[in-house]
């Protein structure tokens, strides 16, 4: 089971008056940093959020029909019995051409319709939701108008040296791509994640 934990922004202080003025419903949350005190939800994010509930369900409940998942290792191009290939199969081909997806544009900061310490249980669904688009790479990035790369997210498989015992909110991660043996080349994902470092962070 994978649990993806996500930095909230900021919100400004005001009184509950105000924002109920504004239709936002406000819920304490108790993260992972101290200034996530609080987090505004509006119509739009709870509607978000309802998708992404109905989206999770359709792709469990796919990959509990052992039909389609014997249909799913037969259409396989190199024919390898993967696990992890058939559930990123069922989210790429199958949920997106039934339209389930959710949050389809690649976007810096918090996701509409998530929240810290939502749980899932496959790669495929992060991408369902929108909050890793990457199926296998471990960090995903979009490119700006400038055409510089930043890193949006970091998922880890749990497979490499990555040293995440120092506390629950922070990760020394490795860098994608091969193990970390050897050095890390600045490239694709890894200048991403460089590049955040003078710039934004990442989820």
């Amino acid at each position: 089971m994978a649990a993806l934990c996500q930095k909230l922004g900021n919100v400004k202080s005001s009184s509950k008056l105000n924002r109920a003025k504004d239709g936002k419903r406000v819920i304490p949350c108790k993260g992972l940093f101290r200034d996530d005190k609080e987090k505004p939800f509006t119509a739009i994010w709870y509607e978000t959020r309802r998708n992404i509930k109905k989206a999770l369900s359709f792709y469990r409940e796919l990959l509990d029909k052992k039909k389609t998942v014997n249909k799913l290792w037969q259409e396989h191009e190199n024919g390898r019995n993967s696990g992890l290939k058939v559930h990123i199969r069922a989210a790429k081909v199958v949920v997106r051409t039934v339209g389930k997806w959710v949050n389809t544009s690649k976007q810096i900061g918090p996701i509409s319709g998530t929240k810290i310490c939502d749980h899932f249980y496959w790669r495929g669904e992060l991408s369902i939701v929108g909050l890793h688009h990457e199926f296998q790479r471990g960090i995903d990035y979009m490119k700006l108008i400038n055409g510089k790369i930043l890193a949006t997210s970091i998922v880890d498989s749990g497979r490499y040296d990555n040293v995440d015992e120092i506390c629950s909110d922070k990760l020394v991660y490795c860098g994608e791509g091969d193990n970390p043996n050897k050095d890390q080349k600045l490239v694709r994902g890894n200048l991403a994640l460089k590049n955040n470092i003078w710039m934004i962070k990442c989820r």
